[in-house]
């Protein structure tokens, strides 16, 4: 009998826990950072120049660090690419 109700106040806080995680903007970031960590999440990134034009885009699978001005990933081939200035980082759904 206590093996049961262990097992049902287990199961309720990991419910609790799932439930918290998901309705906080905290929590969801940290679900997207785990995501992200694990795989990358489709996303398009794109370059701006100061008049607001595009001067590339990359697509892709992408695990981006951002750090003040700047962004970096590793490329499916490999590659790393640095870019700052004026960019925007979109998720693809």
């Amino acid at each position: 009998m206590k093996i049961v109700i262990g097992l049902v106040v287990f199961i309720s806080l990991a419910l609790l826990l799932g439930w918290g995680i998901q309705s906080c903007q905290s929590g969801k970031l940290w679900i997207k950072d785990v995501q992200s960590g694990i795989g990358g999440i489709q996303r398009v990134v794109t370059l701006y120049d100061l008049n607001g034009k595009p001067i590339k885009t990359w697509k892709g699978n992408l695990n981006i660090r951002t750090e003040g001005g700047s962004a970096d990933w590793i490329n499916p081939d490999g590659t790393r690419t640095i870019i700052s200035g004026w960019f925007v980082i979109e998720e693809i759904k």
